[in-house]
């Protein structure tokens, strides 16, 4: 008898040993994922509270001699980096920031021609977009 209650209490000590070495393990993988999508949440979150602060506008489109100006008013506090600049589609891929409360001029070299239409969008580094169409004089 005494022997088998030596194996029981060995046997229930290393079942309780394999379950806290099992729980330790699955707590610790549970963490890194938590840790991990929680990263990615407050990162998302920061990015879209900036793009929701970005106040831009396209104010006006002007054909010239060298191609298109663009008037960009930030009319924010806030810097806004421009990264891709669209007339009719085609992509201009741009490096433009505009510091808060200012006008910022952007040429454009392309052809334009009197009476035409175009659509003008910019594109920042938050993926904002804000488009204007003008038909030039």
């Amino acid at each position: 008898m005494r022997s088998r209650a030596v194996s029981q209490v060995v046997s229930a000590l290393l079942l309780t040993l394999t379950v806290m070495g099992l729980m330790t393990f699955l707590l610790n993988q549970f963490d890194t994922i938590t840790r991990s999508s929680s990263a990615y949440l407050i990162s998302s979150i920061k990015s879209k509270t900036e793009a929701a602060q970005e106040l831009i506008s396209i104010l006006d489109a002007l054909p010239v001699n060298e191609g298109l100006t663009v008037l960009i008013y930030n009319y924010g506090e806030l810097d806004v980096k421009i990264s891709k600049l669209y007339v009719n589609g085609t992509l201009f891929n741009v490096n433009i920031t505009i510091p808060g409360r200012s006008l910022k001029q952007v040429i454009v070299p392309v052809a334009t021609s009197r009476g035409s239409y175009y659509q003008v969008a910019i594109e920042t580094m938050n993926g904002v977009v804000h488009k204007y169409g003008f038909q030039a004089l």
